[in-house]
């Protein structure tokens, strides 16, 4: 499947709880592909943010993805456009850096969880 993390929380809880999810799914290999993205609040109403500034715990969901031990491709799925002097590409390479600080975190705060180095 492709587990997109954006539509989970525009739904809100009406998936289920995405933080039980996504070891259930992993558990199951199902996972494939993650869309990682967010949005500012659940439907009715929702608009996509930048990958830190909406309601989604990120690091939350990122520290649920590595204790899953999940190592599949985890992508930006995609993001508000910035201003025009960031350049075509200025929020991919924002929101790339931005996952890239999101896993070694992640990473380190789950190795020190489980009493040992990353």
């Amino acid at each position: 499947m492709e587990f997109c993390c954006g539509c989970w929380l525009e739904v809100g809880d009406a998936f289920g709880d995405i933080y039980e999810a996504i070891p259930y799914f992993q558990r199951e290999h199902k996972i494939f592909l993650v869309h990682f993205r967010n949005v500012d609040r659940p439907l009715p109403c929702f608009v996509e943010t930048f990958i830190d500034a909406g309601y989604g715990d990120m690091l939350g969901l990122m520290k649920a993805f590595v204790r899953a031990d999940y190592e599949g491709t985890l992508v930006l799925d995609h993001s508000p456009q910035m201003v025009a002097a960031a350049g075509a590409y200025g929020e991919s390479a924002y929101a790339n850096g931005y996952i890239k600080a999101l896993l070694a975190c992640a990473r380190q705060l789950v190795a020190e969880e489980r009493g040992g180095e990353p």
